[in-house]
């Protein structure tokens, strides 16, 4: 699997077959870059806009883990923090995994903020 899913916010339908691809993918052996906040966040003051929980779905529908990761972009540059690998079980209530990744990659983007580098340049 090569290129885009594209999901159509306003459509129910567009995101269950969104969701069904993913699935199908990410069994066929190949991973995936799911953007969770799903646009930019332009606020200084709040590291994380609320998720989209495609990537928890697709974990726990695969049994693959999700791994968190944060950007953050100056004129110059674009900096990458990784979290923790995160298995969703069947068992798992995406409620609480969705508000432990957020607080994870809320944390993620403020390390990178608070960094020496990222504040130089």
């Amino acid at each position: 699997m090569n290129g885009c899913i594209y999901v159509d916010r306003k459509s129910k339908e567009s995101g269950v077959n969104a969701l069904a691809q993913a699935v199908d993918g990410v069994n066929k052996g190949n991973n995936m870059l799911i953007f969770s906040e799903s646009t930019w966040n332009l606020f200084d003051n709040r590291p994380m806009l609320p998720r989209y929980w495609g990537d928890l779905k697709v974990a726990k529908e695969t049994g693959r883990p999700v791994l968190p990761i944060a950007l953050a972009y100056n004129e110059r540059n674009c900096f990458v923090k990784f979290g923790k690998l995160r298995y969703v079980s069947k068992a798992d209530d995406l409620h609480e995994v969705d508000r432990q990744v957020y607080e994870e990659m809320s944390q993620l983007r403020l390390d990178i903020w608070d960094s020496t580098i990222y504040k130089k340049l």
